[in-house]
């Protein structure tokens, strides 16, 4: 009896230790307009073995915040690479792209993401403080987890100046996708536009 006792403490505490994570984690409004998710603004060629597959990226985005959240402040630092699709819909691809080490500052007027040019940049298995998953569809069937990858932007040259200039950018993706069998790697190539997003 007293070890059900015990159980159901121990089982209490960890749900409520769970629950409380949830809500101190930051919450965030939606990155963008609907219509900007359809937007097709680049293009990745994956390689999945043998075959070959292009995807339509709408516009990337460096998003950097420094969020406060129950006298705690929660810094941002990511990349966002997403397939064109509806909001509703879940995109083929998804990517969330780890920028901490780079020291960007959300104060920085001029908004330039050339720093970001050959440099690894390290794919996380969840972004915007694990609320949402790096995903790829590998075979047109349900996305599945990527577990770890890194992209190098190897070109990288302004389109537009202004209050939120625009960056054209090409480069190369790796990436390890969980999969039926175990681990598939894919690579491929990028190129489209990005945006530098900060207060």
């Amino acid at each position: 009896m007293t070890y059900l006792v015990h159980a159901l403490v121990a089982a209490l505490c960890i749900g409520g230790s769970y629950a409380l994570n949830l809500h101190q984690r930051p919450t965030f409004a939606r990155l963008h307009a609907p219509e900007h998710y359809r937007e097709a603004k680049g293009n990745l060629s994956l390689r999945l073995g043998s075959e070959t597959r292009e995807v339509e990226l709408m516009s990337m985005h460096v998003d950097l915040q420094d969020v406060p959240r129950l006298d705690r402040i929660y810094k941002l630092r990511e990349l966002h690479i997403r397939a064109a699709a509806p909001l509703e819909q879940q995109p083929q691809l998804e990517l969330y792209i780890d920028l901490s080490k780079l020291n960007l500052d959300p104060a920085d007027g001029a908004r330039d993401p050339r720093s970001l040019a050959q440099q690894e940049l390290p794919v996380q298995r969840s972004g915007r403080f694990g609320a949402q998953r790096s995903l790829l569809a590998l075979h047109g069937d349900k996305p599945k987890p990527v577990i770890s990858g890194s992209v190098l932007f190897t070109e990288l040259a302004q389109l537009e100046a202004g209050d939120k200039p625009l960056y054209r950018t090409a480069g190369r993706i790796e990436l390890q996708v969980a999969a039926e069998r175990g681990i598939e790697m894919v690579t491929g190539r990028l190129e489209g536009q990005i945006e530098w997003r900060a207060p």
